[in-house]
């Protein structure tokens, strides 16, 4: 379960390099994502095509997702296209069908 969990995470990480993702930051200024609504909100955006290309986001807290299903940030034809910082944060509680 362990290995299964650090892959996911792993992969969600490589994801979010990818990934096109325009939150709500303002040009030349970064995302703070702090909660876990923003982190759904931004996972949403970049889900609905928003690719945040030349944009910085940071992880400023901890986030628990409470064992809920987790959907992927971005896809292949809706990447995240910016800077993504996890700035030494954790998301845990991550719960993951998918294989």
């Amino acid at each position: 379960m362990k290995r299964r969990l650090l892959s996911f995470v792993l992969a969600f990480a490589m994801l979010l390099s990818v990934t096109p993702v325009a939150v709500f930051a303002a040009p030349g200024t970064a995302l703070t994502i702090s909660t876990l609504a923003e982190l759904k909100t931004f996972r949403d955006q970049v889900n609905s095509g928003t690719n945040y290309k030349g944009k910085t986001v940071k992880l400023a807290a901890d986030i628990d997702l409470g064992n809920e299903e987790w959907t992927p940030i971005g896809t292949s034809s809706k990447a995240f296209k910016g800077h993504f910082d996890g700035n030494g944060i954790t998301v845990y509680g991550l719960y993951n069908t998918q294989n």
